[in-house]
Formats: C-alpha cells, sequence, structure tokens
C-alpha cells in the first residue's frame, strides 16, 4: 500500500506519465463525477431517500466498468499531467455515449457544418 501511495503522489516526469498513475488519476475523476451526481441526487431526493439504481449492484458494476475504461481513454490520450488524466476520466461517460449516439447531421450539411454549394 506504501509502494502504491509513493507511485500516485511522486513528481511526475516532464514528458508523460507513467500508465499506472494515468489509470488512477483518471479513475479518480470518473468516480469524482460520480460521487458530485450522488451528493446532487441526495440533496435532490432528501426526503425519499437514494434513488433505486443506487441499490442496484448490476449500476455498481457498471459505473466500476466506466471508471476502468475512463483509465484505458487517458492511458490512450497519453495523458501528461494529472490534471489532465482526472479531466478525461470525468468526461469519459460523455465520451462514450458520443461512442454510441453520434451526434445526428442534418441532409445538405457536410461534416465541417457548413453547407455545400
Amino acid at each position: 500500500m506504501l509502494q502504491l501511495a509513493a507511485v500516485v503522489f511522486r513528481e511526475p516526469s516532464a514528458d508523460s506519465l507513467e500508465p499506472l498513475l494515468i489509470l488512477l488519476w483518471a479513475a479518480g475523476g470518473s468516480l469524482a463525477l460520480e460521487i458530485v451526481t450522488l451528493y446532487n441526487e441526495i440533496k435532490a431526493e432528501r426526503a425519499t431517500g437514494l434513488p433505486r439504481y443506487y441499490k442496484n449492484p448490476a449500476f455498481w458494476m457498471v459505473r466500476l466498468l466506466v471508471t476502468v475504461i475512463a483509465g484505458m481513454l487517458a492511458i490512450a490520450e497519453r495523458a501528461t499531467n494529472p490534471l489532465l488524466a482526472i479531466n478525461i476520466g470525468a468526461a469519459a461517460p460523455a465520451i462514450l455515449q458520443s461512442l454510441v449516439n453520434p451526434p445526428r447531421t442534418s441532409a445538405g450539411i457536410g461534416k465541417s457544418g457548413l453547407s455545400s454549394r
């Protein structure tokens, strides 16, 4: 455990972070997003308790997978500092959602968003 803490909190090199560090920082960013979401749910649902899906083990299994994928995305992006890895981790759900449901383009409009003439 002490060795893991030494790896996580050591000074990063100028050019890149080690893949384990990238994964951990991105996973932290992903989990931080869920903590904020949970906080907002608790605040909004104070009288009725937690939403049902927070009590579902399947939700937490999927959430864990999203956290791991967040780390993998940050590694693939070769995050060079902890803040970038955290941002990628926090953005992972939106990144994954855009892969599943890409933005639609209107007929007659090219990829650049400008109409072709």
